[in-house]
């Protein structure tokens, strides 16, 4: 079961996650889209190094692996639902920090102005169809999303079975951090590596060309 994502809109109905998506450029954009995607995904279980915990109840922080954005997210557990609250480059979180207000400190200052799980937020899909009306964000997402299709297979596949990165590699037969790289899709893989992880995992790799 996928988790629900939704973004915090303001009751003039801005969506300051939105906004910000925008600003990016579409390839930047389309990458940090991408790793929402994983989100709604998995949750709060895809973890490291995509997701962090931070100081406070149900509340973490998504970096995206541009290194240009940081997202902060309330969870509710029980209803797999997650909002997400703000979105920053790394300049302003910085910033943020040097004025001491952390991931936690932003979130609950934002709830204060209303973003709170009990109310409706902008949905993922309301969002994605937003974005999708720019053709270079679409062409570039098209162009990610069978890099990210795979790798969200690897994690579903490791993470249902209770298995780690550690004990993923020791099976493959490599370095923790390459299985880290994959996941997190700083890695290209050759054939012959993702067929080790594949079966590593009680699986198999089948390409298809249409």
């Amino acid at each position: 079961m996928d988790w629900q994502v939704e973004y915090y809109k303001k009751e003039n109905g801005d969506i300051p996650v939105l906004d910000f998506l925008l600003s990016l450029e579409a390839k930047i954009r389309a990458k940090a889209f991408s790793e929402i995607e994983l989100l709604e995904k998995h949750g709060h279980e895809l973890r490291e190094p995509y997701v962090k915990p931070i100081k406070g109840k149900d509340l973490f922080e998504l970096e995206s692996n541009s290194r240009r954005i940081s997202a902060g997210y309330s969870i509710s557990k029980t209803a797999r639902r997650l909002l997400c609250c703000f979105m920053v480059s790394p300049k302003k979180l910085k910033k943020l920090r040097q004025e001491r207000l952390n991931g936690h400190c932003v979130i609950k200052k934002i709830m204060k102005e209303g973003a709170t799980m009990s109310k409706a937020g902008a949905k993922f899909f309301e969002v994605k169809e937003l974005l999708m009306k720019d053709e270079e964000f679409k062409a570039e997402y098209e162009k990610l999303k069978p890099r990210y299709d795979v790798i969200s297979q690897i994690i579903e596949a490791r993470t249902s079975q209770n298995i780690t990165q550690e004990e993923l590699a020791l099976r493959v037969g490599t370095q923790k951090s390459n299985i880290s790289r994959l996941e997190s899709g700083k890695y290209n893989p050759s054939l012959d590596f993702l067929s080790k992880v594949a079966r590593s995992l009680g699986k198999e790799v089948q390409i298809t060309l249409k």
